[in-house]
């Protein structure tokens, strides 16, 4: 089985788990998953040997048993169900030239500006990747006013505004109060 090294940039919610997605040494992304039809990894997967679960900015070693490449997702391996190894906390000084070397060139994400591209524009052109690197100037953090339990991050990118669900976990102001500009950039 291979081993793959990479560095965790998401562990977000996906329904029925987690989704766990990180660059590799070369830039490339992996996003390991189950070979179940949602391919949702379950909390104790997302467990490192050190008894945490991963987290952003964790670099780990995971065995893998295949690359199975999905139309909407190309960068999916089937991960073997063994312990993740943490071979280091990385700072985000010491990745930041890393992660600027990686952000995308795309004018816009995914050839949209929404929070969703098209199946028929998926099954047509097939993706090159559904994972891509930004650099948020100072977004805004918000509840969504249609789901108060949904947070939202509202920021430009390459002239365009974007305004989309977050999935991973923080904390939000408390619900009534104005949305949250954060002082700093955000990968």
């Amino acid at each position: 089985m291979p081993k793959i090294e990479m560095l965790c940039l998401a562990n977000s919610r996906k329904p029925g788990g987690r989704c766990v997605a990180g660059l590799t040494k070369d830039g490339s992304w992996i996003r390991p998953v189950t070979a179940t039809a949602n391919g949702a990894l379950s909390p104790r997967m997302c467990r490192l040997d050190v008894g945490r679960p991963i987290q952003p900015l964790d670099v780990v070693r995971l065995k893998v048993e295949r690359h199975d490449p999905r139309p909407h997702q190309p960068e999916n391996w089937i991960v073997a169900d063994q312990p993740w190894k943490l071979r280091r906390e990385a700072k985000l000084s010491e990745v930041t030239r890393f992660l600027d070397r990686t952000l995308t060139s795309e004018p816009n994400l995914f050839g949209t500006t929404t929070r969703k591209v098209a199946w028929a524009q998926i099954q047509a052109n097939g993706p090159n990747s559904s994972l891509a690197l930004v650099k948020a100037v100072r977004p805004r953090f918000s509840r969504s006013s249609l789901k108060p339990s949904q947070s939202r991050a509202r920021f430009e990118y390459r002239g365009f505004t974007y305004d989309l669900p977050v999935t991973f976990d923080f904390d939000l102001p408390p619900e009534g109060e104005p949305d949250h500009r954060s002082a700093a950039n955000w990968y």
